[in-house]
Formats: structure tokens, sequence, C-alpha cells
């Protein structure tokens, strides 16, 4: 996962918004709107962002934890950021995709529900609404204990951890950073669980929560 002075770079060109980076107007890149507008399919899984979205019980991702676990083209499209990941079908997050995101509420509320999505993977619950979020935003799923198991052996998500905190950062969801970050401080810190996501947690996760206080 690199050393921690390229992961302390990296945190500090994030929270700085890429300085150098220029990114290309809508018309030239736009597939992460379009696929949040549900106007586009992800590649190469094939499915709208509705369908993501969607009960394991209706043919949806969410709760379809062995789909979350072996593919990985889906992250970078739930999640996208201004860096180039793994997935070539796939296209870095733009600062225009982004306000434009950011400006439409429908689209934030798909990348709440995406948050909520993987969230439930890793075992963490995400409160319904912004009311009860904003005074207990996270919490233990009822099937904590299988995921955080789960979690904890599985260091490909510790990566997965990072975009997505990026990624909220970006779109809208920039509350949610330091409940993410929090929430996994108590579990390792407090509670003694997830032991093996002390390191990320230290070197990636705090490092680019963008609130300096929180941070």
């Amino acid at each position: 996962m690199g050393n921690a002075a390229s992961a302390s770079d990296d945190a500090a060109r994030y929270r700085g918004g890429y300085p150098g980076q220029i990114d290309p107007p809508l018309d030239r890149a736009r597939q992460n709107l379009d696929f949040y507008t549900g106007a586009l399919r992800s590649r190469p899984d094939g499915a709208l962002i509705s369908e993501f979205h969607a009960p394991r019980a209706e043919g949806g991702w969410f709760g379809a934890y062995d789909e979350l676990e072996m593919r990985h083209g889906y992250i970078q499209w739930l999640f996208p950021i201004r860096e180039p990941g793994m997935n070539s079908e796939a296209q870095p997050l733009t600062t225009f995709e982004a306000e434009a995101i950011r400006a439409d509420p429908d689209a934030v509320a798909r990348v709440r529900r995406s948050l909520a999505l993987i969230l439930d993977f890793w075992g963490v619950a995400l409160a319904d609404d912004d009311d009860a979020a904003a005074a207990a935003p996270l919490a233990r799923a009822p099937h904590w204990a299988a995921a955080s198991a789960h979690l904890d052996s599985s260091f490909h998500n510790f990566l997965r951890i990072t975009r997505v905190i990026k990624s909220v950062g970006e779109l809208g969801l920039e509350r949610f950073q330091e409940a993410i970050v929090a929430h996994f401080a108590e579990e390792v810190y407090e509670k003694g669980a997830l032991q093996n996501c002390e390191r990320s947690l230290r070197t990636y996760w705090f490092p680019v929560v963008r609130d300096a206080d929180a941070r």
C-alpha cells in the first residue's frame, strides 16, 4: 500500500484539490456524471446506478456481498475520484463532473445510497435520513460480526475505504468523511476490533479528511 511518505504526499495533494491538474470539460469527459444521473451503465458490469442500489432480493447489488467482494470494477463507478484506478473502463472524476453532481440533489442522494451500500457490505449501518445522521450517522449493522471479520482479513477493502472517503468529499457528502473515520477509529482504538485496519486508519484514512479540525 506504499510508504508513509508517499501516503502523506497523496493525502496532501487530495486535500489541496490536486494542484496543477487540469481536467477536461464536460463535453469531453462526463461518464461519471452520466452514470450518477442514470444515463449510462457501468463497465464492465453493465449496471445502472438504480440496479446497484436495488436490494439483492430484487436482483440488485445492495446486500450482494459475494458480488461486492469478488468484483472490482464497480468501486470506481460508485466512488469516482480524480485519480486513475485499476478499471480501465472507468474514467477519473473531473472537477466539472463533481460540481454538476453536487448541484443535483437527486445525484447527491444516489451518492448517499452508494455509501449506504458499501458501508453495509463492511457491516456498518448508515442512518436513513440526515436528521438521524447528524446525531449518530454510523453504527454496527446486525451482521457486523461476520462482515467485520471478513473486512479485517480483506486488505484490498482497505484501499476501497480510502477511495470512498475521498469520493464522498468530492461529491457533496464531505460531512461523512469524519463520520467514517471516527467509526473505524472507535472500532480499532476503543473496542479493540479490526486490528488489521489500524495502519491504514492511521496512514491513509485520517489524512484524507479535508476538515482540519476533524482530522
